[in-house]
């Protein structure tokens, strides 16, 4: 008789317990809309997806690589990470070696476009901490230089769960800044054609009658060879 009374027992609290389970309102703990102070709130959100790429082209260009003291490698397939500062080598695509620039002097995709180690240059007064990496040659004569720098910017996830709003990715964003080189010293060519003449002016003394676009890379080396070209 007491073995029957104690299962009974059981029976009761195990029904009692679920009843009390069953209670609870599932929104009370996930609807944050109801309670946005809920327990998720608490749990991490998986890592943000990754738009772009922190390659100049992500195509593997031939081309060759010249390390400092050393002599040039030819023939190989390269690619130039710009985020991490390194020229990915391979020669079949599959085993692939890693290139740090702190090694690199100079590097040349499809036997025309050249980069050179912004260490190569040494400018007057040094190169800007900003402008680590490389430059890529656009033109050059005995007088002048006129080079690209390339740089990736790092945007973060602006995501707010709470209220789901925001880019839930991180985006990565290749930039690029042109710079003129006379006498070892660095100008940074400005976007717009007015910017450009009072540049000119006010580095050179040089009056421009007709007004340059600096986004024209051809129509920046004629006036160079027109103006600044002894």
């Amino acid at each position: 008789m007491m073995e029957r009374r104690n299962i009974l027992t059981i029976i009761l609290l195990i029904t009692g317990f679920f009843s009390i389970a069953q209670s609870i309102p599932e929104q009370d703990i996930i609807d944050f809309a109801v309670n946005p102070g809920g327990r998720l709130d608490e749990i991490g959100l998986p890592p943000a997806k990754v738009e772009g790429t922190g390659f100049l082209d992500e195509e593997w260009r031939l081309g060759s690589l010249k390390l400092f003291n050393l002599d040039t490698i030819k023939n190989l397939l390269l690619r130039y990470d710009v985020l991490n500062d390194y020229v990915e080598i391979t020669r079949d695509r599959e085993k692939i070696r890693i290139a740090h620039l702190s090694i690199v002097e100079s590097f040349m995709f499809d036997r025309s476009r050249v980069f050179r180690n912004t260490r190569a240059f040494k400018p007057s007064g040094g190169i800007d901490s900003k402008l680590a990496g490389v430059f890529e040659v656009l033109y050059e004569n005995k007088d002048v230089l006129l080079t690209r720098h390339y740089d990736v910017e790092r945007k973060q996830s602006t995501y707010v769960p709470a209220f789901d709003v925001g880019n839930r990715s991180e985006q990565l964003l290749l930039k690029d800044e042109d710079y003129l080189v006379k006498n070892g010293v660095y100008y940074k060519l400005p976007q717009s054609k007015n910017a450009f003449s009072k540049l000119m002016l006010e580095e050179f003394n040089i009056e421009l009658t007709k007004k340059v676009n600096p986004k024209n890379t051809d129509e920046v080396i004629a006036f160079i060879n027109q103006n600044l070209t002894n």
